[in-house]
Parts: structure tokens; C-alpha cells; sequence
């Protein structure tokens, strides 16, 4: 078994993780592809703000997210694949774009090729929004029912989603990242153009594999350590571990990461 050190960066694998599938609402299931929260990991939970949960989301068998909505906004970044956001608005979205779905706006995915569908998902809320039920709601709930009836209710139909492209080329040697506002941001890096480049994060922040392999070298005043990270693992550290910064190097020609960076 994998020894982990909740006090240093550490390599989380996606099968570590909590899943959910959905829940069951008014005695009917709902479908909620499959769900891997962060929360309950023991390295996860002390780098992850508690104000904040974090998920990786995929659509299993091409099962579908069901439209539901949620009291609080809620960030999609597609990290693989393509899909159909459904409920109120119709779009086509694919990796690289990040969804930001306002409160009480009806949403879902469904997939639209077989190539798998794989998404990080991240809100403000202690605990990830499919394991709280008074976080998740769907359109035969008695509280959207009269929310919807109400004049505020009206006006949340008229929300949109923002869509926000994350998709960064690396040009220099160096790159930085911060969250340049009071909720995290993500970063979608393409290494296909770069066999490794240095980077330098402020705040809390997690590298996800999205897209093959790759390796992430952490150097400090005393050595340096090589972490390897394949497709769906997860490299958590604080931001203020490494000053000098660490170096992604890919290890196949497609290798892709996302980094998300929380407000320091």
C-alpha cells in the first residue's frame, strides 16, 4: 500500500477517492454519472480550503448527468471529451472550456461521441454538492417548484451560463499561476508543444493528470524528488512548498494537465 505524507505534496490516484453515481430524490433515482469527491482524503483535505469541495465528474456507459440545479454556483471545467449541457440551455462543450453555472440554473450533461467524458467540478461548500442533499435539486422538487413560482424564481430562469476558455500554451520556461479573483481558477496546459517547463503557483493548488502521463520534480535546499502522475491522479500541495517553483515534464507527446489555484 501507498504511504502517504498528509504534511507534504503527495500523488492522489482517482480510485482513492469517495463515488458517488447519484441519489435517490422523492423516491426517484437520479443520475448523477459518477462523481469522485475529494473531501475525506486526508492530503485533500488540508490543502483544499474547507470552504471549498472539489470533484473529478465523468458520464460512465455514456450515462447521462441528470438536469438539476443547485442553490449555489458551481464551476465545470471539461477537461475530456465532449458532451451536451442540457435543461434550460442547449450547448455543445469540450475540453478546454470552463462552464460557470449560476444558482438555481437547471443543468446536466449528456455525452455526444465515445470517447470518454471526464470533467473537474468545484464549488463553494464544505462537502461536494451530490453528497448534500439540500445542495442538489431537480425540477419535481416541491423547493424549485416555489422558487420558480416566486419573482426572484423568475428571474433565475433568465441566468446563463458563462463560458470561459482554459486552454494555455506554454511559451516560456516559466510559467505562473494565480487566482486573480476570490474563487479558483483553472488552468488547462497543453504539453504537446513543450517537453517540460517550470511553474510557480500562489495558493493552495492541484495538478490533475487529464491526458496521458507525466512526471512533476519538486526541488528544496535539500534534494529533489520526481513524482510520476498517469492519466486521473492528482498532485496536491500548499503553493508555498516549493519557492523556486516545480517542472512538469511530459511523458508521452499528448500529455495534458489542469491546474487549479486557490485564492491565497
Amino acid at each position: 500500500m501507498k504511504k502517504m505524507n498528509p504534511q507534504g505534496p503527495t500523488v492522489v490516484h482517482r480510485h482513492e477517492l469517495q463515488m458517488t453515481s447519484g441519489l435517490e430524490v422523492d423516491g426517484v433515482w437520479r443520475n448523477a454519472g459518477a462523481v469522485y469527491t475529494m473531501r475525506g482524503h486526508p492530503v485533500l483535505d488540508r490543502i483544499v480550503p474547507a470552504s471549498w469541495s472539489v470533484s473529478w465528474t465523468t458520464l460512465p456507459d455514456q450515462t447521462p448527468l441528470d438536469p438539476h440545479l443547485h442553490p449555489i454556483e458551481s464551476y465545470v471545467a471539461i477537461v475530456n471529451g465532449r458532451a451536451r449541457l442540457t435543461g434550460q440551455q442547449q450547448l455543445l462543450v469540450e475540453a478546454g472550456t470552463v462552464v460557470q453555472v449560476p444558482p438555481w440554473h437547471l443543468h446536466g450533461f449528456s455525452c455526444v461521441e465515445n470517447k470518454t467524458f471526464w470533467a473537474i467540478t468545484w464549488q463553494r461548500s464544505p462537502q461536494s454538492l451530490f453528497y448534500e442533499e439540500n445542495h442538489v435539486y431537480f425540477e419535481t422538487s416541491p423547493a424549485v417548484k416555489e422558487r420558480f413560482n416566486s419573482p426572484k424564481g423568475k428571474k433565475d430562469l433568465q441566468q446563463q451560463v458563462t463560458l470561459h476558455r482554459s486552454q494555455t500554451l506554454p511559451t516560456d520556461d516559466m510559467m505562473k499561476f494565480r487566482s486573480s479573483s476570490m474563487t479558483p481558477e483553472f488552468f488547462a496546459v497543453d504539453l504537446a508543444t513543450k517537453e517540460s517547463v517550470q511553474v510557480q503557483t500562489f495558493g493552495p493548488t492541484l495538478i490533475f493528470a487529464t491526458a496521458s502521463s507525466c512526471s512533476i520534480t519538486t526541488s528544496s535546499t535539500a534534494d529533489s524528488t520526481q513524482h510520476q502522475l498517469v492519466e486521473g491522479d492528482t498532485f496536491a500541495f500548499s503553493g508555498v512548498d516549493f519557492q523556486n517553483g516545480l517542472r512538469l515534464q511530459r511523458g508521452s507527446p499528448n500529455a495534458q494537465v489542469g491546474i487549479l489555484v486557490f485564492p491565497n
